[in-house]
């Protein structure tokens, strides 16, 4: 893998681009035994630095785990949405029934649909958890 990282070291220097080491994530992704044989590697070279391998990464907003579980991003997704529909106490009387109703569906919907193709086929487990 180390070699793969500096071929796109390489390709980037190339064009123009410098990677940044101290803003790079590197993740392993497997079952609970191919990770288990990775716990043993300090991380991988990029860059005359070694990037330790994380148990999480955020891309686009979405929290990737080793596992591919998505635990951590379904549960920051519905604290998310449960922070803001709180908030909506500070302005409930200031504004009707319905229009309360239709700010509550449209931040749990947009909250919901962003990325959402990430968590198409997740098992009913992990849906309980919201």
């Amino acid at each position: 893998m180390s070699d793969c990282a500096e071929v796109v070291t390489a390709w980037h220097l190339h064009n123009g681009l410098l990677l940044n080491p101290a803003k790079t994530e590197a993740l392993v992704t497997g079952t609970w035994q191919q990770v288990a044989k990775m716990d043993s590697v300090a991380g991988i070279g990029l860059a005359s630095a070694v990037i330790p391998f994380a148990k999480t990464v955020k891309v686009l907003g979405v929290s990737i785990d080793q596992h591919l579980t998505f635990d951590d991003h379904i549960s920051k997704v519905a604290g998310s949405f449960h922070y803001h529909i709180r908030a909506l106490r500070h302005i409930r009387r200031l504004i009707d029934r319905e229009t309360a109703n239709t700010l509550a569906c449209s931040i749990v919907a947009t909250r919901l649909d962003y990325c959402n193709s990430v968590l198409s086929g997740i098992t009913a487990k992990n849906i309980t958890r919201l």
